[in-house]
């Protein structure tokens, strides 16, 4: 179990996934003693490489891990790492998957079982019908609906989900101290309070960049 603290660190310098984790510890011993650490070469001896080395330990210099880790809680998140019990397994199964996630409300084992449902910004009638008709049926059969809290399509799934007493979890691509587009925030709130999730791999702060979707 790696402190809040420390992991606020590393949320503010975007560096760690699983396999660099596995790096670090197996040269310093811990994650620790690696943040502790401002020298680049013993960080391309433990496998980084010399250009994200570079980047870390700059970042770490001016990384404020208190301030962000205070921003996290004010924005009601929590930390969740790889190792704990509330990572959900099957996403440590794509090809980078983060090592820390930030989550608004808890997610659950039972979110292995699930489906995402997205589609245009600029949904049609037609295709607010289909969404309303199609959720119900997934949620009675005890799977959660993944969405992206966007406009059209995302949102829609989201509200159906809600409606028809099921559990659904928002994926950012901006920082969870925000909501992008800022009318879903209400959504948002929504989702926590009918047991779901509202989840980022990105610090307090990070815009919605487009290469953050995919």
């Amino acid at each position: 179990m790696e402190s809040p603290l420390l992991l606020a660190g590393y949320v503010a310098t975007d560096f760690l996934t699983p396999a660099r984790t596995a790096m670090l510890r197996n040269y310093f011993g811990s994650l620790q003693t690696a943040w502790g650490c401002s020298n680049v070469q013993d960080f391309v001896q433990a496998g980084v490489s010399q250009r994200s080395a570079e980047s870390f330990v700059e970042k770490k210099r001016d990384a404020e891990p208190e301030k962000v880790l205070a921003q996290i809680e004010k924005a009601g998140a929590h930390i969740v790492w790889f190792e704990d019990e509330e990572y959900p397994q099957r996403l440590l199964s794509i090809d980078s998957p983060p090592a820390i996630l930030l989550v608004r409300g808890r997610l659950t084992a039972d979110d292995g079982i699930s489906l995402a449902v997205v589609g245009t910004r600029k949904i049609s009638a037609q295709g607010r019908q289909m969404t309303d008709k199609l959720i119900p049926p997934l949620v009675h059969s005890g799977l959660a609906i993944v969405s992206g809290l966007a406009q059209g399509v995302d949102t829609a799934a989201h509200k159906a989900t809600i409606a028809c007493g099921g559990r659904t979890i928002a994926i950012l691509g901006n920082g969870i101290d925000f909501v992008y587009p800022s009318q879903n925030e209400a959504l948002a709130r929504s989702i926590v309070e009918h047991g779901g999730a509202v989840v980022s791999e990105f610090g307090p702060g990070v815009q919605p960049l487009a290469h953050h979707f995919p």
